[in-house]
């Protein structure tokens, strides 16, 4: 039956919380799916629903990379019975790779799995790599890929890379392409390096360039 647990392994975290290994029946890339129990304490959203999230289920593809999450309030073995949200109505995230592993796409589920605007009016964030592995392009788009003013004050940064593979600047953009100030106060920030690689100075500029704090 598609989604029902057929094998349980619990194992010990460093924290104390259990860890589960789960393969499931039906689908080939729901096999070798895991979960994780959630019972931390510590700093949470007042939101209820974030409390509810107990554990989570991961699909994984061919080179046993996650492709697919979902958040789960208990240890029912038919996984779609135990469903629940985060603070932001997200009930999982997919995620598209490239040839290497790494994430280009997340995008927001909802309770039947689908794509979706989060209460933020996001529902995916997209990754842009260069050859020496940096993130050199990160935006957030709406469900129709129009760039979306996240949590942080922008929808899109832009990283500068020197020859040696070191981020040289990071540019915050808004929702309409102009640069914007980020929730720090500033809208780029620089680095200089010495000869070993180590940042030795980092300024930050607002949207005219000048130097802010």
């Amino acid at each position: 039956e598609k989604g029902k647990v057929i094998l349980r392994h619990n194992i010990s975290e460093h924290d104390g919380n259990k860890a589960a290994v789960a393969d499931f029946t039906a689908a080939s890339e729901e096999k070798g799916a895991a979960f994780a129990g959630s019972n931390t304490s510590g700093n949470r959203s007042n939101d209820s629903n974030k409390s509810n999230i107990k554990r989570f289920a991961y699909k994984r593809n061919e080179n046993g990379h996650i492709i697919e999450q979902t958040y789960h309030s208990n240890n029912d073995d038919y996984l779609p019975n135990s469903l629940v949200p985060d603070g932001d109505g997200v009930f999982g995230m997919h995620y598209t790779l490239d040839s290497l592993g790494r994430r280009t796409q997340s995008v927001f589920l909802d309770a039947n799995g689908r794509p979706f605007n989060n209460q933020k009016g996001i529902a995916a964030k997209e990754y842009v790599y260069d050859s020496h592995g940096n993130i050199i392009e990160f935006q957030t788009i709406d469900i129709r890929s129009r760039l979306v003013i996240n949590e942080k004050l922008w929808a899109r940064y832009v990283n500068e890379v020197d020859e040696n593979g070191n981020i040289i600047s990071t540019t915050f953009y808004d929702n309409k392409r102009n640069v914007c100030l980020n929730s720090f106060g500033y809208a780029k920030s620089t680095n200089k390096y010495d000869d070993r690689g180590n940042v030795i100075e980092i300024s930050t500029h607002d949207t005219n360039g000048e130097l802010c704090i």
